[in-house]
């Protein structure tokens, strides 16, 4: 090797004399300049990639095989994102394959401790066939991953694998033999230093990104399989799982009976007495579905039931006003409670909120306490209507910009916006005037709302179904059935000329 060095790198530096001297003569110093410049970031940014982290240490991938349920509660996908990172804590510390078993034994602890106060033995809070229902469930859906993500895994037969780990010293036996005949063709193809570089450099990095992905890859399936036990944990401590429910759906698919249709989309209307909820009702139906009159009318909730195609579609529930009354508050917290969309209604021109501040206080109590922390929150819609009394109310010439506001009117819808906003910190508040014969305002947007919401709707009527009952199904099928032929929700009631009225 020393000899074959020296009779390569002699010729090599001649060459390269003569080589500079002629740069210099023929005027293209710069550019030889410049092209070291160029190799010098290329074997930087080549050596950062052969020096990155070694298998073992990998960071872990910031996006999963395995996604957060979505009909779970705000307190399951905290205790979700909690468990991630002692998933990634754990890989971090040991990422072999033998270990997953104990990560996955204290990760499920770990989830008992975030659905059990009391108790030293939490993670046992659970009955044995629930235990095997688990094991089940997190070898089902490790199974459907598998399949998606890995090719061939259902061609790779287990007597291949053991064939292999039994001849495993013949395997590195010849695996030696492989590399060493592979280092003696390195050696003699040193004899053109040019392609012999070029074709090492390949070899180098094409290896090294292989080794790397295939370590990234086994990585992630690792954090799936760690992803699928805290999922399923998650469905067991909060008592989604009953195997009793578990035992009715798998006799219903054996007997090809699919588990109950959801109900028709339960949208309640929320606010205080003569905040607009039911003028806003007709505005979105366009027909007179609910008395209208100047006093209150709507002492007791209401419930009008929209047919489209003669299927019943949706509920619009219009409640009792907030009046303060605490028999009403407990009727109301009942009804918003069980509902799947709420249209929360503030009067543009009423600036007292106390009742709306005290009521919305009580429903966020309700998702924080122990009892139902794992039961998902209705998308809340806030609309400040009636912003055409607002002043100067002689002026109303919609629409405006309230991002820029110019006019005096702009200005103040503006305010009352902000004002609402921060004191009852809704995510969703627009403004809204449907008042008789005059231009509406923001009617399109509050329909755009309602559709978007549409899914997170029937996923929060999923959870507490789930949760009340134990029950399980799927709404892929039955999405479907409000976005026929691509319209929105209001585009099909428009086309109903009429609609059956409860």
């Amino acid at each position: 090797m020393l000899l074959l060095a020296v009779a390569l790198v002699l010729p090599v530096l001649i060459l390269g004399m003569f080589g500079l001297i002629a740069l210099i003569d023929y005027g293209y110093i710069l550019h030889f300049v410049a092209l070291l410049a160029f190799c010098a970031l290329l074997i930087t940014a080549l050596n950062w990639t052969l020096r990155r982290p070694s298998p073992g240490t990998l960071p872990l991938p910031e996006e999963g095989l395995v996604t957060a349920s979505a009909d779970w509660g705000d307190y399951d996908h905290r205790v979700w994102d909690r468990l991630n990172r002692k998933i990634a804590e754990q890989l971090e510390e040991n990422a072999h394959w033998g270990h997953l078993q104990e990560h996955a034994l204290a990760l499920i602890k770990a989830a008992a401790e975030n659905y059990h106060d009391k108790g030293d033995r939490k993670e046992l809070a659970f009955s044995i066939p629930e235990l095997l229902m688990m094991v089940e469930e997190i070898s089902r859906r490790y199974r459907l991953l598998l399949k998606t993500h890995v090719p061939f895994i259902e061609n790779t037969r287990l007597s291949m694998l053991a064939h292999g780990y039994d001849n495993k010293e013949k395997l590195m036996s010849g695996y030696r033999a492989a590399k060493w005949v592979w280092n003696s063709y390195r050696i003699v193809r040193l004899a053109s230093p040019l392609t012999a570089v070029l074709a090492e450099l390949r070899s180098q990095v094409v290896g090294k990104m292989m080794t790397q992905v295939s370590a990234e890859f086994q990585l992630k399936l690792k954090q799936a399989l760690l992803q699928e036990a805290v999922s399923v944990a998650i469905d067991l401590y909060s008592g989604r799982f009953r195997v009793q429910a578990h035992h009715q759906a798998a006799q219903g698919r054996d007997s090809k009976n699919m588990a109950p249709p959801l109900e028709p989309l339960r949208i309640c209307f929320v606010g205080q007495t003569g905040s607009g909820k039911s003028s806003i009702i007709n505005a979105l139906v366009d027909a007179m579905v609910a008395e209208v009159n100047p006093l209150p009318s709507t002492s007791v909730t209401t419930v009008h039931r929209c047919h489209i195609d003669g299927m019943e579609m949706v509920h619009l529930v219009d409640l009792p006003g907030l009046d303060g009354n605490e028999e009403t508050t407990k009727n109301l917290l009942k009804e918003v409670t069980n509902c799947d969309l709420i249209i929360w209604v503030l009067k543009a021109n009423q600036p007292a909120r106390s009742l709306d501040s005290d009521f919305k206080q009580q429903l966020d109590a309700f998702y924080l306490s122990t009892a139902h922390r794992s039961q998902k929150r209705p998308v809340i819609i806030a609309v400040l209507n009636q912003v055409d009394r607002l002043p100067p109310v002689q002026e109303w010439h919609p629409p405006y910009d309230l991002e820029n506001p110019e006019t005096p009117k702009a200005k103040t819808i503006k305010a009352a916006l902000a004002y609402n906003r921060d004191l009852l910190g809704f995510n969703v508040l627009i403004p809204l005037a449907v008042a008789e014969n005059q231009p509406t305002y923001h009617l399109d947007e509050l329909k755009r709302l309602l559709d978007t919401s549409y899914q997170q709707g029937l996923q929060t009527q999923l959870n507490r179904r789930r949760i009340q009952t134990g029950g399980v199904g799927g709404i892929s099928d039955q999405a479907g059935r409000l976005y026929q032929s691509g319209k929105s929700l209001f585009a099909i009631i428009r086309d109903q000329q009429s609609l059956p009225l409860l």
